[in-house]
């Protein structure tokens, strides 16, 4: 890839303006991206002569059929049946009709032939006497011959001396003896014996592209034939002249690298490019420029300036951030424009590159990115569980941004905006080596990783393998959560890639979410959107600050590696570059939602109530708080006080897919058990008992069991998401689908052949058989009415938990619904049921007062749009419920003074606060809170009696644990052990627990009085436990 060059007055590089765009009269290419940029040329000029051989063998095949084919460019004709040429009848020697002494007597005057050999040659092609057998074949009445009329006679048969007779001709056995002559007629196939000295006999001349008395070539060979001898034949169309004489024009030099095999001729491409690129291949053609090494030569020197080069140098350009992101082309005015110019061409040259004169006509231009930094730029990254959203703030409005859908030319859907968080990795070795080889810009390939919607199309394909499973990931912000999760990835070389925790991750270490940042900033940072320096993430409202940390350090030196170099290298733009969290996400989003609503206060003493339900793909988070205005507008305008929070980390739309997977999967048992088809099992599900081969726990599940998920996941998909005209396609195909199944276990039928019959089914199907499911759809809404509920439920448990401390009370509360999974109607209803049921609880202890409206529900932004009808915003602009957190993020961004966040979700370190009830179930079976929410970090709290040397930790997140109703299954536990040496039956004896991080307690024995005495707690033996 093209990289540097000096100017028209031949200046340093390292010397040009970082003011203005400056012109070039040289440029700095390394070798090696030359040579890479010079292969791909080649590749598509091997690709033309593939196309070339497709078109001209089918055309070839034509004429053969027809048996005699005259030659274009030479005077010759070619007969299939003895795979031999002919020269024009004019051309032919003639010879007397008598043998003196057994030789031949010819007569003077015909042009190129050897008299003593007795050899003809034609246009550089040599001709001997033909063999009985291929005279008679070819020169036979009724054949087709073209130079045989009606009668049998020869066409221009020699009439000086006048012949014996017109149909006669002799090959290479005519010496019948020392004078009489053998000779054959059209007309027959047998030889006939005389001699007249006064008469003249044709002499059939022949040259053979296959051997004596051939039986013929097939069209393969016969085109080859051709093209060795440099025929061109008659009867071809125009386009089809034209490709036959480039490939005839450079046969010679390509005929090594053809290979035939039955009726199809094939190129050796890559033994071509190899020899091409090693030097064993040097010659000049006119179908391609091959000559690698005297190409580097010429351009350097200036020797050489072809137009092919320069659309080689250009097109390397101009093609850049393509390689890298399957981002468009830039147009060559990026190049040529002295006002536009290209960041690579401005880069200082490094030790491996050569000079490459331009012409002088050619005006390439070289432009400092530092002309390109969005001035007051912010871009906004709600970086999500299932999918991300980018939204820059230039000076021209916040838009958002579509990521890894590459042409941009296309019309846009609210979709595109939607950028999954998903990688793909190809060839992470060769993305690695080039990813480590720049500071900024490295010249990775799109090849070897892939992100977001098309790294995504990777798995919802129809004929998707089951090795791209491991190939695909996906689950990003669940890994980076999720403190002990280590996970194989496999990319599709086959090459396996162990990753740890996401804590445990050294700087070398390999970073999915660094890799997925880079290439949010390829598509942020670009020639055609300019660059931006200052950075704004969100997270969620329960994510632990060693979490956040890293994120935001995974993220920096991501978007960083996307600057150009020029950038990173300069101090005073570097001073600018930030990358800082920014409100929650739930928190963001209701700073979008209030606002486009309309519910911000509108005087001092207005305060706004808001509870966010954010449904999203992964997970759901609450959020609660209040808006009002600013005490001095001078500093911000509003503010945003958060003081309660909760959640459901396993209520998300794709989690809900996978769980009706299950069930779907449960229903049809019978048929899986039959198929060996095995599934891994979504969290929250049980199995039936004696599943154990086929139901998997996600820890033990295999590759086929994950994607047999995927796949019900994705069938499932219409019915959750509302979509009844594909709900309809799936009941016309009967709900039938292809599932992998486990090889080992398949193929028990009774018969042999059967089972030899499945398996040949199975493998043309890549291990997959077709299944026919029974489904169920309203048993499938109940399931997802159910899971729903709970989160509903939960909702206004944390609400009423969250408000009762308040001294603030707001007449109303907004219910801000928010994410993709809102969407469904079963959310409005429940939400609309719980409404109704809580205003009538509260209108009944208020003192006769009416609640009804004290707790209005607001549907996702932009739900309610009808795509072209009233439609005013254009779709890079348009709040949803997806896509308001990163708008409303750019609401909190430093120095904006528009809203400030106060968060009493997390303490004076910014940590984020404990999120559980901690306890034990009590004699009805139910949980039983016995160190609440509100119990601070670092401060011991009794639990339970230490006179047992184990026991155990009940603990969820669930504001319905505070009813005392939740049943054991409901939570989870952990099992603990004290030193035998603290047992102790005395009841002042206890096990006192604290609170050390979001995900973990500590825990020690002694008695109230101690754990009051700061160095007696010192001096104690402490346990940590982590909570999973």
């Amino acid at each position: 890839m093209p990289m540097d060059l000096s100017d028209k007055r031949e200046m340093a590089v390292s010397n040009l303006s970082t003011k203005r765009p400056t012109q070039l009269s040289k440029i700095y290419m390394r070798k090696g991206d030359f040579e890479d940029s010079f292969v791909k040329d080649l590749r598509i000029q091997c690709d033309d002569i593939e196309k070339n051989l497709d078109i001209v063998l089918p055309a070839c095949r034509r004429l053969i059929d027809k048996r005699f084919v005259r030659m274009r460019n030479k005077r010759v004709w070619y007969d299939r049946d003895t795979a031999a040429l002919y020269p024009k009848n004019y051309l032919l020697p003639y010879c007397e009709m008598k043998l003196y002494n057994g030789k031949l007597h010819l007569y003077e005057g015909v042009e190129d032939f050897d008299y003593q050999s007795q050899v003809l040659t034609v246009d550089g092609i040599e001709f001997v006497l033909a063999s009985p057998e291929e005279g008679v074949k070819t020169f036979h009445i009724g054949n087709g011959n073209p130079y045989l009329d009606e009668f049998g006679n020869i066409a221009h048969y020699p009439t000086n001396p006048a012949p014996f007779n017109k149909a006669f001709f002799i090959t290479d056995d005519y010496a019948y003896d020392s004078t009489y002559m053998r000779f054959y007629c059209t007309g027959s196939r047998n030889h006939r014996i005389n001699y007249n000295s006064n008469q003249s006999m044709f002499m059939i001349m022949i040259s053979r592209l296959d051997g004596k008395n051939s039986l013929g070539l097939n069209p393969v060979k016969t085109l080859l034939a051709w093209l060795q001898k440099g025929l061109m034949p008659e009867g071809l169309q125009k386009e089809e002249r034209l490709v036959y004489n480039k490939l005839l024009s450079s046969y010679q030099n390509f005929k090594t690298y053809l290979d035939y095999r039955g009726d199809h001729i094939s190129f050796r491409r890559e033994a071509f490019i190899d020899d091409v690129c090693y030097g064993y291949f040097q010659k000049e053609t006119s179908q391609c420029n091959v000559d690698l090494s005297r190409t580097i030569v010429g351009v350097s020197s200036g020797s050489e300036q072809t137009i092919r080069t320069l659309l080689l140098l250009s097109k390397s350009l101009l093609e850049c951030d393509y390689r890298r992101a399957n981002l468009e082309p830039y147009a060559y005015s990026v190049l040529s424009d002295i006002n536009k110019g290209h960041w690579e061409l401005f880069e200082a040259p490094e030790a491996d590159m050569t000079p490459i004169i331009l012409a002088a006509n050619q005006v390439w231009t070289a432009r400092p990115p530092q002309l390109d930094v969005v001035a007051n730029g912010t871009c906004a990254i709600d970086f999500g569980t299932k999918s991300s959203v980018v939204v820059c703030r230039g000076e021209d409005g916040a838009r958002l941004l579509r990521i890894g859908t590459g042409d941009f030319s296309k019309a846009v859907k609210e979709k595109d905006y939607e950028n999954p968080t998903v990688i793909e990795l190809r060839d992470l070795d060769s993305f690695i080596t080039a990813y480590g080889q720049r500071i900024g810009r490295p010249f990775t390939k799109w090849e070897d990783v892939t992100v977001a919607h098309q790294a995504e199309q990777a798995l919802l394909q129809q004929d998707v393998d089951s090795s791209v499973y491991y190939a695909v990931f996906s689950e990003l912000k669940q890994w980076a959560h999720e403190k002990d999760r280590r996970l194989l990835l496999k990319d599709r070389k086959g090459k396996v890639w162990k990753l740890k925790p996401y804590l445990e991750l050294d700087d070398d270490d390999l970073d999915p979410i660094e890799i997925y940042a880079y290439y949010l900033g390829l598509y942020i940072n670009n020639m055609r959107h300019g660059i931006y320096l200052d950075y704004i993430l969100s997270f969620p409202v329960n994510y632990d600050l060693a979490v956040r940390t890293k994120l935001l350090k995974s993220f920096e030196r991501g978007l960083k590696k996307s600057l150009p170099p020029a950038i990173l290298a300069d101090e005073e733009c570097m001073d600018w570059f930030l990358v800082y969290a920014g409100a929650s996400e739930p928190a963001a989003y209701a700073a979008a939602a209030l606002q486009a609503y309309g519910l911000e206060p509108a005087k001092k003493e207005d305060i706004t109530a808001y509870g966010v339900f954010d449904f999203g793909g992964g997970t759901t988070d609450f959020d609660f708080g209040i808006e009002k205005k600013a005490a001095n507008p001078r500093r911000h305008k509003f503010e945003i006080h958060q003081f309660g929070r909760g959640g459901d980390p396993y209520l998300g739309g794709e989690n809900i897919l996978n769980v009706l997977a299950f069930e779907v999967f449960r229903t049809n048992l019978g048929t899986m058990r039959e198929n060996a088809i095995p599934i891994a099992l979504p969290h929250g599900c049980t199995a039936p008992a004696g599943t154990e081969t086929l139901i998997l726990a996600e820890r033990d599940a295999t590759q086929i069991s994950f994607m047999n998920r995927k796949c019900l996941a994705e069938a499932m998909r219409p019915i959750w998401e509302e979509r009844p005209d594909e709900i309809k396609e799936w009941q016309d195909k009967e709900w039938t689908i292809l599932l992998f199944t486990d090889g080992s276990k398949t193929g028990r039928k009774d018969k042999k052949n059967d089972a030899e019959k499945e398996q040949k089914k199975r493998e043309d199907n890549q291990n997959r058989v077709p299944v026919k499911l029974t489904v169920d759809i309203d048993v499938l809404k109940g399931v997802i009415r159910s899971l729903v509920s709970r989160g509903v439920t939960n909702f206004f448990e944390a609400w009423k938990t969250a408000f009762k401390k308040q001294t603030e009370e707001p007449d109303k509360l907004h219910i801000l619904l928010a994410g993709n999974s809102c969407r469904s109607s079963i959310v409005k209803e429940l939400f609309e049921e719980q409404i109704q049921k809580e205003e009538e609880e509260i209108s009944a202890h208020a003192g006769g007062k009416d609640a009804k409206g004290m707790l209005v529900l607001h549907m996702p932004l932009g739900f309610d749009d009808q795509e072209g009808e009233g439609q005013t915003e254009e779709l890079d602009q348009k709040l949803t419920g997806k896509t308001g957190v990163a708008f409303g993020l750019l609401r909190s961004r430093k120095g904006g003074k528009d809203v400030k966040i106060v968060n009493d979700n997390v303490d004076d370190s910014g940590e984020a606060l404990f999120p559980y009830f901690l306890g034990d179930i009590d004699v009805d079976g139910n949980f039983c809170v016995r160190i609440g929410q509100g119990v601070p970090y670092q401060s011991w709290a009794e639990f339970c009696y230490a006179d047992e040397e184990y026991f155990e930790i009940y603990y969820t997140a669930e504001p319905q644990a505070l009813e005392g109703k939740l049943p054991q299954k409901a939570v989870k536990y952990v099992r603990c052990r004290i030193d035998p040496a603290d047992v102790s039956d005395d009841d002042d004896c206890m096990i006192f627990l604290r609170k050390v991080s979001p995900d973990a307690v500590e825990y020690a024995v002694g008695t109230g009085a101690e754990f009051k005495d700061a160095d007696c707690v010192a001096r104690k033996h402490k346990i940590r436990q982590t909570l999973r």
